[in-house]
């Protein structure tokens, strides 16, 4: 597995990928360095082209997310946020071409996050026999604009099957988010998902109530 993944020629990931190599990359080197390492060191080509995933993605790798913290905050959804758009400090974009899709970057957080530390058959996805630790999202990923990714609120967490409530000023209910709980934690279609997302609704729901 290639660590932090700062820099590497297109090349160089091809012969990675037909090695059988993973990335865990950091895509918040963009944001925090990009703009400054294109006017001091490196230069705008090079700096454009930090954290290169586009190429990744064309290779067919498994990529992960970690935030290196502190280099990086430890909010996972910000480090969506920086892979989707590789927005820099000064405002610009760095290499567009290496943007990941809002789907491939939630996987680099949930599932190849797993997978990339050999525990993918225990967290990472929703599926029977998995622990039930989730994040419950007030809005999907999937609908907000890619710019306010990282400004998704948190409702809460689900831990081991306890609903966990965080402390919010949000005015959204645990019912108002149980109804849409289905967008809000994935956009597929499988049987099992839906199984275990219905039943956590369900929960959220009735704490609720309660």
């Amino acid at each position: 597995m290639l660590v932090h993944f700062g820099f590497a020629k297109p090349e160089q990931v091809v012969r990675w990928a037909k090695l059988g190599g993973i990335v865990s990359a950091n895509p918040y080197y963009v944001t925090a360095l990009a703009g400054r390492y294109s006017q001091l060191g490196i230069g705008p080509e090079r700096s454009a082209n930090m954290v290169p995933l586009g190429d990744v993605v064309k290779s067919g790798m498994s990529f992960s997310f970690h935030s290196d913290m502190p280099m990086a905050p430890a909010k996972p959804l910000q480090l969506v946020w920086a892979g989707v758009n590789r927005t820099t400090a000064e405002g610009q974009v760095a290499g567009p071409d290496h943007r990941v899709t809002v789907d491939a970057a939630l996987k680099a957080i949930t599932f190849d996050a797993a997978y990339s530390i050999r525990m993918e058959g225990k967290v990472g996805s929703i599926a029977v026999g998995k622990d039930a630790n989730l994040t419950v999202l007030e809005q999907s990923p999937y609908d907000v604009p890619p710019t306010q990714l990282k400004d998704i609120p948190v409702w809460g967490t689900m831990l081991e099957g306890r609903v966990q409530p965080a402390v919010s000023s949000s005015k959204n209910t645990p019912r108002k988010i149980a109804k849409n709980a289905k967008a809000v934690i994935t956009k597929g279609d499988n049987a099992v998902s839906m199984a275990v997302i219905t039943h956590m609704a369900n929960l959220l729901s009735h704490h609720h109530d309660e």
